[in-house]
């Protein structure tokens, strides 16, 4: 899960700052600590979610040195350091968070991602069912989006098509899921069923690169030319250095479009 942090925020609770000592300089006790480090967490999540890195980054990173016992702040570093592609610091701070609740299923699933990225299939396997395991998890559908991708990128697509259509049994408006499954069934040549899932991604988000090209292919096929030069000037316009404006590049050049 290319890939955003799957769950929402939890509210961020008044933080009243700084009780002076006899020194007359100021100090957090250990319980205000911990609620500074708490609130520095989730502001780290918010500019993540922003997408300034550098901020989320000094946030996070000041939240471990408040309190080292941050499970969320280790989680939310580990993901950072997995997005800006640096996978050895991403796994550090996953195993801490690890170390401190074993058995949070978001933790376990982002995880789960990060393996996957590192080619370490087996091992991300075995996070993705731990994750499944929780009964009361409501993410379960995000797993099985997740598992799928997976299942892609090792080119297992039976695999992958079981994992999708599991995701969507439980949230038939999923996302990656239904992109997932727009993709695989044009490749399958079922191009009504593409189209269909696509529009169903739609509902949820707006375009990205993947499913600008997706549409491209779709109305190629289908002979609509002006669909294929509006999806054409929107991909080049807003995804102009992604792998699918490099194809669409090539296609243009050899006169296929």
């Amino acid at each position: 899960m290319t890939q955003e942090l799957r769950y929402g925020l939890l509210l961020i609770p008044a933080l009243l700052l700084g009780a002076c000592t006899t020194t007359g300089k100021p100090e957090l006790s250990d319980e205000r600590l911990q609620r500074a480090s708490e609130l520095n967490a989730e502001l780290g999540v918010r500019y993540m979610q922003q997408g300034d890195n550098e901020r989320a980054m000094g946030k996070l990173q000041k939240a471990i040195s408040q309190n080292e016992d941050n499970a969320r702040a280790h989680h939310y570093l580990g993901e950072l350091y997995r997005r800006v592609d640096r996978p050895q610091k991403a796994e550090d701070h996953f195993r801490q968070a690890l170390e401190i609740t074993p058995n949070d299923p978001s933790l376990l699933n982002n995880y789960a991602v990060l393996l996957c990225d590192m080619e370490k299939y087996a091992e991300s396997d075995r996070y993705f069912n731990k994750a499944l395991e929780d009964p009361v998890y409501s993410g379960k559908a995000g797993v099985y989006g997740n598992m799928a991708q997976c299942a892609e990128t090792q080119n297992n697509l039976k695999r992958a098509e079981e994992y999708y259509l599991q995701a969507l049994r439980l949230d038939p408006k999923l996302p990656a899921a239904n992109l997932g499954m727009a993709r695989m069934t044009f490749d399958m040549s079922l191009y009504t069923q593409s189209r269909q899932y696509l529009e169903r991604f739609l509902e949820r988000r707006q375009h990205n690169a993947q499913s600008l090209w997706l549409g491209i292919l779709l109305e190629r096929q289908a002979g609509n030319r002006n669909r294929v030069a509006s999806y054409a000037m929107l991909l080049k316009g807003r995804f102009p250095d992604s792998e699918e404006a490099s194809k669409l590049r090539k296609l243009e050049r050899q006169g296929k479009l």
